[in-house]
C-alpha cells in the first residue's frame, strides 16, 4: 500500500476543475515551465514560481516561494513552512485547490492504474469553494439556507417511538445538501460552530410540530465547545429548555469532543443544570471511550452501525462482544442504542442483547416533521408485530444498506401524505 498526495480544484479564470498529482520532492508550482517548475498553470496572478511542497516523513508541507500575491492554508496567507493536512484549503493567489491524501494498492501484476482510493470528498464533485462560494456560503448563514429531517428512535420497552434526531441539510441552490460537504466548506471558513447553530436552530423550530412526548437528539459539533462559543451554546440550550420545558433533549458528542476530558466535565456539569442528557455517539467505530463512560458519564451509549450491521449473521464471539459492552454499560447506568438498524433479524438480536433503544432505515428514514404524524408513529409500532407487513415504515427494509455517504442524502418522499 503506498500513500500519494494530490490537489483537486480550479484555477482562477477556468470553469473546469483539475487535479494535481504531487508524485515527487520537492514539487514546484508556478505560472513558468522553467525554473524547475513541475507544475506550470495558466494563471497571470500566479509568480514564476510560487510555492513548493515537500513530502517529509509522509506528511506534506508546503511553502511560499517569495510570491507576490500569496500562498493561503485555509485563508491564511503564509510566510514559512507549514504542514497541510486532508481536506485542507489552499489558495494560491486567486486559484484553489483542496489537499487530497490518497492511498494506492498494487495488484499481484504490478500494475497500480484506476486503483487509488481518495480519503476526502473531491472539491471536483462540489461547486467552487472558497473564493467564488464565499458569498454563497454567507448566503446560508444570513438566510438560514437549511432544512431539518428527523429520525425515529424506538424503545424495546414500549415498542414506540420516544425520541428523533434532528440531521441538518443544506438548501441553498449554489452549495450541497448533504451535511459534512457544507462542513467541509465550513471547516475552511473557520465557521463549524455558526454552521452546527444553525442546524440546531431549524431543528429545534421545526421539532416544536413532532409529536407531543417524543424527545429530541441533537449533533453538537467540537467547535461548539471552544472559547466563547461554549457559552453561546450554553445559552442557546437555556433558552431551548425553557421554550420546551416539557421536552426531553439530549445532546450527542463526536469522538474528537469526547477525549477532551476538561471539556466534557464543563459540559456534563452545565447539562445537568438545564436538565438535559447526554449522549456518546457511534461508539466502537475507533476510540473505545471506556474511561469516558467512568469519568464523564453518559445516559445513552450509541452504538456504531458497524457493530450492528448483520450481527444476525455474526459469529458467536461478536454476539457475545456484543452483549457484555451492553451489559456493562447497563451496569453503569447507561442505556444502550443500536445505530443502523436495516432489518428485522438485526433488531430481534439486538434486543435479547439487551438494547434499551434502536434506530435505523428498519424503522424509518430521516424525513421532515410534517412525516411523522401520528399515522405514521403507529406504523412504526407495527413493525413490532411479526403481521404488519405494508407500513409507511416497513417500506425503508427494502432500501439499499446505509452508507456513509446515503446519511447525507436529500431524504426520500414520505411514503403516506400527512393528514391535512
Amino acid at each position: 500500500m503506498q500513500e500519494a498526495w494530490y490537489l483537486d480544484g480550479y484555477v482562477d479564470g477556468e470553469t473546469h476543475p483539475r487535479r494535481i498529482g504531487i508524485h515527487t520532492s520537492p514539487f514546484r508550482i508556478g505560472r513558468s515551465s522553467r525554473n524547475g517548475v513541475h507544475c506550470a498553470l495558466p494563471c497571470k496572478s500566479l509568480s514564476a514560481v510560487h510555492a513548493e511542497f515537500r513530502v517529509v516523513g509522509g506528511e506534506l508541507w508546503i511553502r511560499d516561494r517569495r510570491s507576490s500575491n500569496g500562498t493561503f492554508v485555509n485563508r491564511k496567507r503564509i510566510d514559512r513552512p507549514i504542514r497541510v493536512r486532508d481536506g485542507d484549503v489552499i489558495h494560491f493567489a486567486k486559484s484553489e485547490f483542496v489537499v487530497m491524501r490518497a492511498r494506492e494498492s498494487l495488484s499481484e501484476d504490478g500494475d497500480d492504474s484506476d486503483r487509488t482510493q481518495l480519503n476526502s470528498v473531491s472539491i471536483t464533485q462540489l461547486p467552487r469553494r472558497t473564493v467564488s462560494g464565499l458569498a454563497s456560503f454567507g448566503e446560508v448563514l444570513s438566510t438560514a439556507a437549511a432544512s431539518a429531517v428527523f429520525q425515529p428512535i424506538v424503545s424495546s420497552a414500549t415498542r414506540a417511538v420516544t425520541h428523533f434526531e434532528l440531521l441538518g441539510r443544506g438548501t441553498h441552490p449554489d452549495l450541497p445538501v448533504a451535511p459534512h460537504e457544507l462542513f467541509r466548506i465550513a471547516a475552511a471558513l473557520d465557521q463549524e460552530a455558526q454552521l452546527s447553530r444553525l442546524f440546531e436552530e431549524v431543528g429545534f423550530r421545526d421539532a416544536a410540530a413532532l409529536p407531543y412526548g417524543t424527545g429530541l437528539f441533537i449533533n453538537l459539533h467540537p467547535a461548539e465547545l471552544e472559547g466563547a462559543q461554549f457559552d453561546a451554546l450554553v445559552d442557546f440550550l437555556a433558552a431551548q429548555r425553557a421554550a420546551a420545558p416539557e421536552r426531553k433533549i439530549v445532546v450527542e458528542i463526536h469522538e474528537s469532543a469526547v477525549l477532551v476530558r476538561s471539556q466534557m466535565l464543563r459540559l456534563s456539569a452545565r447539562l445537568e443544570d438545564l436538565g438535559i442528557e447526554l449522549a456518546y455517539d457511534d461508539f466502537g467505530a475507533g476510540q473505545a471511550r471506556l474511561l469516558e463512560l467512568i469519568d464523564v458519564p453518559c445516559r445513552y451509549l450509541k452504538f456504531d452501525h458497524s457493530m450492528i450491521t448483520d450481527i444476525d449473521k455474526a459469529p458467536s464471539a461478536r454476539l457475545k462482544l456484543l452483549e457484555s459492552l451492553v451489559k456493562m454499560a447497563s451496569e453503569l447506568g447507561i442505556e444502550s442504542l443500536a445505530e443502523g438498524v436495516e432489518t428485522r433479524a438485526e433488531w430481534q438480536i439486538c434486543e435479547q442483547a439487551g438494547f434499551a433503544y434502536g434506530q435505523g432505515y428498519f424503522f424509518g428514514k430521516s424525513a421532515p416533521v410534517a412525516h411523522w404524524t401520528e399515522e405514521c408513529l403507529a406504523d412504526v409500532a407495527g413493525l413490532f408485530h411479526a403481521d404488519q407487513h405494508r407500513t409507511c415504515a416497513a417500506s425503508t427494509r427494502r432500501t439499499p444498506r446505509r452508507t456513509a455517504s446515503m446519511k447525507a442524502q436529500r431524504p426520500s418522499a414520505p411514503c403516506r401524505e400527512p393528514r391535512s
